[in-house]
C-alpha cells in the first residue's frame, strides 16, 4: 500500500514539474495575419499544390458552444458528397491541405476545420474534451448538411481519427467515416498509445482529481506522445514540425489529458451505425497494429481495414497520392449504399 501511494506521489511531482516547466511554452494565440498568410503559402508549396490552389480555398466560421470554429472549405462541384475533416493532434484543418484538396478534385466537397483551442479557432489553447471536440465535428456536419450535401462523410487523422470515431458511433446520419487510427479511451489498454505506459499508468489515477483542481494546466505533449519517432518529408519529424509552426499546439490541458485517458464511447463498437474505413502504417509507432486491428474485428459490416505497407503514422500528410484512390473507392461503394434514415 505504502509502495502504491509512494508511485502516485512520483506521479503527480513528474506531472506537474514537467507541466510547469512547458508553461512558459504552451502557445498563447495566432500570429498576425500577413505572418500565417506567407507561412500557409510555405505549406502549399511543399505540398507540391500550384500557387492557385489558394484561391480555391473558402474561409468560414461558424458558433460551436459560443466559440468560434475556423473552417477551410475546398468545394467541389454542386451536388457531390461533402466530407467533414478533423486534423490530428496539436495541428489544423490546413496542415492537410493536399489530403482536401486532392480529395475535392476526385468529386467531393471537404470542408475542414480547427477544432476549439486548436490552429484560428477560438477557445483556450490545448483546453478542450473528447465530447466537447465531438460537438464541435457535429456543428461542422450541420454546417456540411446545410451548405454543400445531405450525403456526408466525415474523416480523421490521429486524434482527429478518434474523434471521427466516436463522431461515427453516435451519428446515424453519415454515409461513411475514414478513420486513421482509432481508439476506445475507457479500455485500459489505450495506455499503449503513450510513449510510456508504465508511467501513464501510474499517472492515470491522477488525471481525473489533478483536472478538477486544475483543467487548464498545461502539460507539454512530449510528455506522452514521442513525436520524433515519426518521420516527415520536409522536417526531419514530427516533432520538428510541430516546434517550428506558429499554430501548432505545444502542450494540452490536464482537462484534455483526463479525456483522452477515459472518455468512453457512446455505444459499444458493435453498435456503431456508421461504416468505418480505418487506415493504418504498417509502421506507426503511436498506434500499436495489433490494438487497432482489435477495434476493427469488433466493428459491424460494412467496414474496411487498409494497411499501408511500410509506412509510418503521418499517411495523410506524406502519403495522400497513395492513400487517396484507397479513401475514394471506399467512399464510391458507401454511395452505391442505400442512404441512411434521416
Amino acid at each position: 500500500m505504502k509502495m502504491k501511494g509512494l508511485r502516485v506521489v512520483l506521479g503527480m511531482v513528474l506531472l506537474l514539474g514537467a507541466g510547469g516547466l512547458s508553461s512558459c511554452r504552451s502557445s498563447a494565440g495566432p500570429p498576425p495575419a500577413q505572418e500565417m498568410d506567407s507561412y500557409f503559402d510555405g505549406l502549399l508549396r511543399r505540398a507540391g499544390l500550384p500557387p492557385e490552389v489558394k484561391k480555391e480555398i473558402l474561409i468560414d466560421t461558424i458558433p460551436s458552444d459560443g466559440l468560434k470554429l475556423h473552417l477551410t472549405i475546398f468545394p467541389g462541384p454542386a451536388g457531390v458528397p461533402a466530407v467533414v475533416f478533423v486534423p490530428g493532434t496539436s495541428v489544423y484543418a490546413m496542415t492537410y491541405a493536399e489530403f482536401m484538396y486532392k480529395l475535392s478534385q476526385r468529386g467531393f466537397s471537404v470542408i475542414g476545420f480547427d477544432p476549439r483551442g486548436h490552429g484560428l479557432s477560438e477557445g483556450k489553447r490545448g483546453s478542450y474534451t473528447i465530447p466537447e471536440l465531438v460537438r464541435d465535428t457535429e456543428t461542422v456536419i450541420n454546417y456540411a448538411r446545410e451548405h454543400y450535401s445531405q450525403d456526408v462523410f466525415l474523416a480523421g487523422s490521429s486524434q482527429g481519427g478518434i474523434v471521427a470515431f466516436y463522431t461515427a458511433a453516435g451519428d446515424h446520419r453519415l454515409r461513411g467515416a475514414v478513420c486513421h487510427n482509432v481508439a476506445d479511451l475507457a479500455d485500459p489498454d489505450s495506455v499503449r498509445l503513450t510513449s510510456n505506459p508504465t508511467l501513464s499508468r501510474v499517472v492515470l489515477p491522477l488525471l481525473a482529481p489533478l483536472s478538477r483542481l486544475w483543467p487548464d494546466f498545461p502539460v507539454p505533449i512530449s510528455l506522452y506522445l514521442d513525436l520524433s519517432k515519426e518521420k516527415t518529408k520536409f522536417y526531419g519529424d514530427a516533432r520538428k514540425f510541430i516546434e517550428q509552426d506558429p499554430l501548432a499546439l505545444k502542450s494540452i490541458s490536464l482537462k484534455a489529458m483526463a479525456s483522452l485517458a477515459h472518455t468512453p464511447l457512446p455505444v459499444a463498437i458493435e453498435k456503431i451505425p456508421t461504416p468505418i474505413m480505418i487506415l493504418h502504417g504498417e509502421k506507426d509507432q503511436i498506434f500499436p497494429q495489433d490494438y487497432v486491428r482489435k477495434i476493427y474485428q469488433r466493428l459491424p459490416e460494412p467496414k474496411r481495414f487498409y494497411l499501408a505497407q511500410g509506412r509510418p503514422h503521418l499517411l495523410l500528410i506524406d502519403y495522400v497520392d497513395e492513400i487517396l484512390p484507397e479513401v475514394e473507392k471506399w467512399m464510391r461503394e458507401m454511395m452505391a449504399r442505400p442512404a441512411p434514415k434521416k
